[in-house]
């Protein structure tokens, strides 16, 4: 009766084949692509009577009925399908994940939990790239093989203390211990010049590559949660917490950070008055809370050795210091935040809305600082600086219909986030987050430094405008074009947008459920880091100006309104560099590069049907059968000229925020589903 033993085990196996994202990709080879050449001729099985086979416009197949790759460029541009077709990445996961959990209860008031979790999974990843294909011409072909490894252990321990010293008063302690171990162990093998080309696997390659990656962290903490409750109507809960890391600095690797919040269910004092039926639930709240995090992984600190064949004397392996080093003195970097919040429920709880405002204030941000190469390195792990974000949050929730066949629930969210930088340490100016191509960069800058900008927010964008005068005009040169002012970066916009939310309306018909999410994003400004390449072949669609005569809007060097007509054309404007090729005259400037993320899309439906108890029969060894239908990503509505603006061009884990493109986009899919009780 006082002790209880429980567990679960969980396996999953995922995977698939997927397009390989990044530069020299099937995306990569989309933004090249001349539209005047149909991307799916690949999969013509024979020439079209009339044309030669060796025609190296005209697709064709190896003997084995394999297509082969179109060429109109001289190996220069790949066909997108046939990237697709003949060099994905295959990846198969086996995860496994479960817990065990022990309870003792020695007295009624008090209460001993011990559980022990583990998540683990083995990723292979595979890619072959045969020699037609464009990354694999040079090497000939080349295969990787990748086996990726992560181990998660968590032990946590609760001892928790509850006693009601009165009708009105209840009171509880917990005291607890977390332990956190993550290992990774990483191996990879790449071999190049296949000897059979139609032999894909690295036994068929002349060089071959291997490398291993491994680390292992472990964060340990104790802490403390004291709650007080008065009337189910005050509540005040105090927290305090210590962590050690190992990621961190031997004398900066325990640090503390408490936190205090009070609620106030103002509809108690009313509860009983007939009158105020109408009004359901009203709460007022407030906290304040500081967190601490080491934010790095292991082997940040110092600097670290790598092993390296490139340049070896006399082919002899050896060992090359890393170009990315961090200080010895870092500390954990701290969130103090501050939220009020107000949430309140009408009409039987078919009205409700829930209000917040937060203001959270980073100290010692850790940061990657790029520095100058000639430092020995690229990257320096630092302390920046104080960032200060603050925001609302609302959340609206309504039944306009509730009857017993029929019911309409409504849900509509909206937040707003700004961020200002407080302070940046001594010494140093900016911090550079991203650069989008040296076209576009997102940074922090010191307040105060730049006179364009002084109250500069989190994730501003900066770029390169066109040479101006006194009265901000463009200054047109004598050949009817703008130029560049390369010399100085200015803010062009903020990759945060105005204003975000959704609305999800959920109907219920009999045993019939439909529901669909509709989600906005208004405003923030990012950079397709693809485009360029459709700068440059044409392809964009702004570039169907070509062979007009256009007027730049700007001045001349005497001050006067510029009238001069230009041909926006592939003409050179000198003898090497073509219009749409030459970034330093024109294209370099940010208004060819920043674009509105703004969008609406349709970002779930879902349809379910509950079989009715009377086809069951009484007799039926199911309870209940439940049929899903899903789709994800079904439409979207958007100014951004590319694919897609909500992907991160180079993945998540990395400030890369606001440059996107060279990514697969949020695929569209269906799921089907039926559920069975028992």
């Amino acid at each position: 009766d006082k002790f209880t033993v429980g567990g679960s085990i969980n396996y999953v196996n995922s995977g698939g084949t997927r397009p390989n994202n990044g530069d020299r990709s099937i995306f990569s080879a989309m933004n090249f692509w001349l539209p005047s050449y149909d991307i799916n001729d690949i999969a013509i099985a024979a020439p079209p009577v009339g044309q030669r086979t060796t025609d190296p416009y005209v697709p064709q197949r190896t003997a084995d009925g394999r297509a082969t790759n179109i060429n109109y460029s001289d190996n220069t541009i790949d066909s997108p399908l046939f990237f697709a077709l003949r060099a994905p990445l295959k990846d198969n996961v086996n995860r496994v994940f479960g817990d065990v959990k022990f309870d003792y209860r020695p007295f009624d008031w008090l209460t001993a939990t011990y559980q022990v979790t583990l998540d683990y999974y083995n990723d292979t990843r595979r890619r072959v790239a045969p020699p037609e294909v464009g990354p694999a011409q040079t090497v000939r072909g080349f295969v990787v093989e990748q086996s990726l490894n992560r181990r998660e252990i968590n032990s946590q321990l609760f001892i928790t203390a509850h006693q009601k010293f009165s009708e009105d008063l209840d009171f509880s302690l917990t005291l607890g211990n977390a332990i956190t171990d993550i290992e990774n162990n990483n191996i990879m093998a790449r071999g190049e010049d296949f000897t059979l080309s139609d032999f894909g696997d690295i036994s068929n390659t002349a060089n071959r590559f291997a490398s291993r990656g491994f680390s292992q962290q472990r964060l340990i903490g104790v802490f403390g949660d004291a709650r007080l409750t008065y009337k189910n109507m005050l509540f005040l809960a105090l927290t305090g917490r210590n962590d050690w890391s190992s990621t961190l600095p031997r004398q900066n690797r325990s640090f503390f950070y408490p936190s205090a919040s009070l609620s106030f269910v103002f509809s108690e004092l009313f509860k009983d008055n007939a009158d105020m039926n109408w009004f359901s639930f009203g709460k007022l709240r407030a906290s304040w809370a500081q967190v601490g995090k080491d934010g790095i992984g292991p082997y940040r600190i110092g600097e670290y050795y790598g092993s390296t064949f490139s340049g070896a004397i006399n082919n002899v392996n050896g060992f090359i210091l890393s170009d990315n080093a961090g200080s010895l003195n870092l500390r954990p970097e701290r969130t103090t935040g501050t939220e009020f919040g107000l949430e309140a429920k009408f009409f039987d709880n078919r009205l409700g809305i829930d209000a917040a405002y937060y203001v959270n204030e980073v100290v010692d941000q850790i940061v990657d600082l790029p520095v100058s190469t000639v430092t020995g390195y690229s990257t320096f792990l630092i302390n920046g600086g104080t960032i200060r974000n603050s925001g609302i949050e609302l959340l609206l929730t309504a039944t306009p219909i509730l009857t017993n066949d029929f019911s309409w629930d409504i849900t509509l969210n909206w937040s707003r986030q700004r961020g200002q930088i407080v302070s940046i340490n001594e010494g140093i100016n900016e911090i550079q987050y991203f650069s989008g191509l040296d076209y576009l960069f997102t940074k922090a800058i010191r307040p105060g430094s730049d006179s364009t900008n002084m109250n500069p927010e989190v994730g501003d964008m900066y770029g390169y405008d066109f040479v101006r005068n006194a009265q901000g005009k463009a200054i047109i040169g004598a050949d009817g074009f703008p130029t560049v002012d390369f010399g100085r970066q200015v803010r062009v916009g903020n990759v945060l947008p105005d204003w975000q939310g959704g609305i999800t309306n959920s109907f219920r018909i009999g045993g019939l459920s439909i529901s669909f999410l509709m989600e906005f994003r208004q405003g923030g400004s990012v950079m397709d880091m693809g485009e360029p390449n459709r700068f440059r072949n044409g392809i964009a669609g702004w570039t169907d100006v070509r062979y007009r005569n256009v007027v730049f809007d700007g001045v001349d060097a005497a001050g006067n309104p510029n009238t001069q007509p230009v041909l926006w054309n592939g003409a050179a404007i000198n003898s090497t560099n073509l219009l749409f090729r030459n970034f330093n005259r024109t294209i370099g400037a940010y208004q060819f590069s920043l674009q509105d993320a703004s969008w609406i899309r349709l970002r779930n439906v879902s349809i379910s049907y509950n079989l009715p108890k009377s086809l069951l029969g009484e007799n039926s060894f199911f309870q209940n059968v439940r049929f899903t239908l899903t789709g994800n990503n079904l439409w979207l509505t958007t100014p951004f000229r590319g694919f897609d603006p909500d992907g991160l061009a180079n993945g998540s884990g990395v400030n890369s925020i606001g440059f996107v493109g060279r990514n697969a986009p949020a695929t569209r899919s269906y799921a089907f589903g039926i559920a069975l009780t028992f």
